[in-house]
């Protein structure tokens, strides 16, 4: 877990790559093997952090 010192600098790091991404469709792959990653949850968290009310879904993604 990241202090909330480390995630405001992650956070400000990664900035231009989500402008840079925003308005855009993407395909995120892993393997099965990644659900039985005991950070599993954490990365479900940051998958669901890409979605934003309002923004546009694409086939298979979830609808607001």
């Amino acid at each position: 877990m990241l202090l909330p010192s480390e995630f405001v600098n992650w956070f400000r790091a990664s900035s231009p790559y989500i402008h840079a991404h925003r308005n855009r469709t993407f395909v995120i792959f892993f393997s099965g093997a990644a659900v039985y990653d005991p950070d599993f949850d954490n990365l479900i968290h940051d998958f669901a952090l890409l979605k934003k009310p309002g923004s546009p879904t694409g086939a298979g993604a979830w609808d607001s």
